[in-house]
């Protein structure tokens, strides 16, 4: 199994499905995986459809130097030393014998009258089904070794309310076993699976090189039917998978958004008399699409004004971030105490504080743009004047700004003590 031709793969954000076709006339058919290709799998997971069986091992792979024992070799056993003649009696551990006795040497001391095979096929394993009966059937894995992660680039100009999104699918092959899937599906969501069932490589970087290919149609993505709340895509005429790489296929093609702009202010309620700060340039988009969780890069006129990573999200849904400070858009928050509220029992002990809370919102921006404010409260609340609180106690206020334009945003606020 050092290639698998017309296999399916379904790639899921931390893993992936090899399923092959297999056909047999015999008792048992074996596979082997090499080592590059082993620490990947996922042991538990091997298995057989439609073609049942009644035990599967899986035990290391003899050496390829197998085949050379009993024959004479040529040793060197120093940097200086010429080649030494001796006979190979083991190859596991590389147990050499001359007229002297038996000892071990390394295998790079070992010298060959042909190239040898690469050093991966060392520590290969083989996997064996015993068969209940001969005939046609899958092969089935996990493998940790390929995944996928969709990224987004958001292009949009800071005037219109509309912007482009460019898609892309990076789809990573870690393993030393290259890939050529004549199906090939990716898988979004949130998948819970227990893979830690061996140690494994996690040294490839992502990145990815946008895919091309002349002699065949280029890749294209289908999004599929929803199942069980994941999202799936179909690659129609899939690229190669080569080993230890990134290939990166376009998907959501000409995908269409909407974009709100504000200045926006999360903060909590403190019995503190002034506070002062800026807005955070806060950014609430709408897709027509479904959109897998992925990083998200958004351009403001050409230029990257920051990332954000979105979570698995409905066509339609609403996504709501924040990009950093924003410089123009400060406030002033003050606190006022309006009343009391006593216990009846003559203790003169305060039940209830009544607070006046005005925001001073300034926007030094040259255009006009929404402050929105949302301060959220800890403390029992018991009513606020002239606002709705939200079931998570949280209080909005909000206002547009003309350019250069101060407003005072209150609400008033009454808590127990």
């Amino acid at each position: 199994m050092t290639n698998t031709p017309q296999v399916e793969l379904r790639v899921y954000a931390e893993f992936s499905e090899v399923r092959t076709q297999v056909q047999t006339a015999a008792d048992q058919l074996q596979f082997t995986f090499p080592q590059g290709v082993w620490e990947y799998v996922v042991p538990s997971s091997l298995g057989l459809l439609d073609l049942p069986y009644s035990a599967v091992t899986h035990a290391e792979a003899p050496s390829w130097l197998t085949g050379l024992e009993g024959q004479r070799v040529k040793v060197r056993l120093d940097a200086l030393a010429q080649l030494h003649d001796a006979t190979l009696i083991r190859a596991a551990d590389l147990l050499v014998q001359d007229e002297n006795g038996f000892y071990r040497v390394r295998e790079d001391q070992l010298v060959f009258a042909e190239a040898p095979r690469e050093k991966t096929q060392n520590a290969a394993r083989n996997v064996t089904f015993r068969l209940r009966e001969a005939g046609d059937g899958v092969l089935t894995y996990l493998t940790r070794g390929v995944s996928w992660t969709p990224r987004y680039t958001l292009d949009a100009l800071q005037d219109n309310p509309e912007g482009t999104l460019t898609a892309l699918a990076d789809i990573t092959n870690n393993t030393e076993q290259a890939h050529l899937p004549d199906q090939l599906e990716l898988i979004a969501g949130d998948v819970e699976m227990d893979l830690e069932e061996q140690s494994y490589a996690v040294h490839a970087a992502r990145g990815g090189v946008m895919y091309s290919m002349d002699a065949a149609p280029p890749p294209e993505m289908q999004e599929l039917d929803e199942l069980g709340g994941l999202y799936r895509y179909n690659v129609s005429n899939p690229p190669p998978l080569d080993a230890k790489a990134t290939v990166s296929v376009a998907f959501l093609p000409d995908a269409k958004l909407e974009i709100e702009r504000e200045a926006r202010l999360e903060t909590s309620f403190v019995y503190i008399g002034a506070q002062r700060g800026n807005f955070n340039r806060g950014y609430t988009v709408t897709a027509a699409n479904n959109l897998p969780g992925g990083k998200m890069t958004i351009r403001e006129d050409g230029r990257i004004v920051g990332q954000h990573e979105i979570e698995e999200t409905p066509a339609g849904h609403p996504i709501r971030f924040t990009l950093g400070r924003d410089p123009d858009v400060t406030f002033t928050r003050t606190l006022q105490q309006k009343g009391a509220e006593r216990d009846p029992d003559g203790t003169g002990k305060v039940r209830r504080v009544s607070y006046e809370v005005t925001f001073t919102v300034k926007n030094n921006k040259k255009r006009p743009i929404r402050a929105t404010i949302r301060e959220r409260h800890y403390d029992r609340v018991v009513k606020i004047e002239g606002l709705d609180l939200s079931s998570d106690n949280i209080a909005t206020l909000t206002a547009m700004l003309e350019a250069g334009q101060s407003v005072d945003l209150s609400y008033t606020v009454t808590v127990d003590r």
